[in-house]
């Protein structure tokens, strides 16, 4: 007769399920197209293009399946990679020449 083995729990566990969508920090391109747009706008027309992005960035999240924190979080870090990038984009103007004063102090 055959003894009875105990079931592990192991063999039932059911791991739950996450979904981790591509990070908006390491979507350079779109970083440095929003730059690019950013730089060219000014007041309202900023604000408008920037905040018409976000909205588009977090409902791409949401659909995806990221929760309400994971998305604010998601966002932030994109704001803050444009900001770089916009940072960036002023120091490297001058070393390309452009506002280059010739030498001239």
């Amino acid at each position: 007769m055959r003894e009875h083995v105990p079931e592990l729990p192991l063999f039932r566990w059911d791991p739950p399920c996450k979904i981790i969508a591509f990070p908006l920090i390491n979507r350079v391109g779109k970083i440095r197209r929003c730059a690019e747009v950013l730089e060219s706008k000014n007041g309202r027309d900023a604000d408008g293009y920037w905040r018409h992005q976000i909205r588009l960035l977090a409902e791409q999240l949401g659909r995806s399946g990221c929760d309400e924190a994971e998305v604010r979080q998601q966002i932030y870090e994109f704001q803050q990679a444009v900001q770089n990038e916009l940072v960036r984009r002023t120091f490297e103007a001058p070393a390309k020449g452009n506002g280059n004063p010739q030498g001239a102090a």
